[in-house]
This record gives C-alpha cells, structure tokens and sequence, in this order.
C-alpha cells in the first residue's frame, strides 16, 4: 500500500487523524500542535505518543508541527487573538531584529479601559470557555486598557510585557 503525495492539516497528531491520512493515501501530515515535546528513548507503544510516531513510522508517514512558526508569523496567531478581543493599535511584544513585523506576542490598546474580572468574562465568553486562569490581580488594578497576548505558553514574555507597560 503506497502512500501518495497528499498533505493532511490537522490541529494534533491523533490515531484517527493517522488513519485519516492513510484513508487519504497522505504521506505528510501538517499539524498546529507538535506531538514530541520531549525525546522518546523507545518506539514500544508504551505512551500515546509513541504509539501515533510509530504508526506514522511505520506506514511512511511524515509528521510537521508549524506550532512556532504560526506563534511568530507577522499577524499569526497572537494577533488574531488580539483582533478578535478588541485590541487597537497592535505590534509585536518580542519583535525579530531584522523585521519588527514578525516575532512573538502582541501588544495592543483596548477601546476603552475595561474592568478586570469582566474583561476576562468577556474572553471566556468569546472563546466558549468554562474557566480563564489569571494571575493574582493588585488591589490597584481594578481596570485594564493595555492587553499583552501570546497565543504560546508566554513564560518568556512576561518582561517584555512588563516592559511596554501592558496591564
């Protein structure tokens, strides 16, 4: 059974999006998210992700995660983010040297200064989620108008959003 030439995209490497791609004869699946975050020692099918990198091994199947090159893409994800929560005047929080354009994270004004907790209601109710983790808030920021973003885990930027004075 040779694999054609095809390209799936996918957000994560799954089983099913493995079976996806041989169903579609793909010898390559593009995914958001990487599945190795760490080294594997061992290709037994102890742990999930072995088993999804064997199969993909094993049946010729490539496997791509474009998870950083989306984060750092001039209005990728960061900046999306940042448009669909309302930010104005947007630019990257970490730009590249040779181009201010691109890098990671974004920094942005909203309209109007906006109250904390009803800042993050409001982006848990955009993105339809359950719960929004935070930070503790100071007694003396009751009120938010400059919003820093990064659509990564953001523990490096942290300074940086220090820095620009982001709220």
């Amino acid at each position: 059974d040779q694999l054609q030439g095809g390209v799936l995209l996918a957000v994560d490497v799954t089983d099913e999006v493995i079976d996806e791609a041989l169903e579609k004869g793909c010898g390559m699946i593009i995914t958001h998210h990487p599945i190795v975050f760490h080294p594997l020692k061992r290709f037994n099918s102890a742990t999930y992700v072995e088993r999804c990198v064997e199969r993909a091994i094993r049946r010729g199947i490539a496997l791509y995660a474009s998870h950083t090159n989306l984060d750092s893409a001039s209005q990728g994800m960061s900046w999306r983010v940042g448009t669909m929560i309302g930010l104005e005047d947007m630019r990257v929080l970490e730009p590249q040297a040779n181009n201010p354009n691109v890098g990671f994270g974004v920094v942005g004004e909203l309209a109007k200064s906006e109250d904390v907790i009803a800042f993050m209601r409001r982006v848990g109710k955009l993105f339809d989620v359950k719960a929004v983790r935070h930070s503790d808030i100071p007694e003396s920021s009751s009120e938010i108008r400059r919003v820093a973003i990064c659509t990564g885990s953001g523990h490096s930027l942290i300074g940086d959003a220090l820095r620009v004075g982001a709220d």
